[in-house]
């Protein structure tokens, strides 16, 4: 390998660590992102769902609704991170 072919490699292994780094940070911001909210809003389902007798029957399919889709997003975000 020649001193050139060798500056070149090194080039190429710099920008593909850099591109790495940038993808596994953006990563985990998305996935802190999607975990921190999905747990603000599975908490307020969790209160309201205490106060259960209080609730109309609309309302409580309304909120397992919204705590079902806090799951998906949690699922969806797993599935992306195992493909990274």
């Amino acid at each position: 390998m020649t001193g050139e072919e060798r500056k070149v490699k090194l080039a190429e292994y710099a920008a593909a660590q850099s591109s790495a780094e940038h993808l596994d940070t953006v990563s985990w911001t998305i996935k802190g992102v999607l975990w921190g909210g999905t747990m603000v809003l599975l908490g307020f389902v969790i209160e309201r769902l205490a106060d259960a007798g209080s609730l109309v029957v609309a309302t409580r399919g309304v909120l397992t609704g919204a705590a079902g889709l806090g799951i998906l997003a949690l699922v969806a975000a797993y599935l992306w991170s195992r493909q990274c």
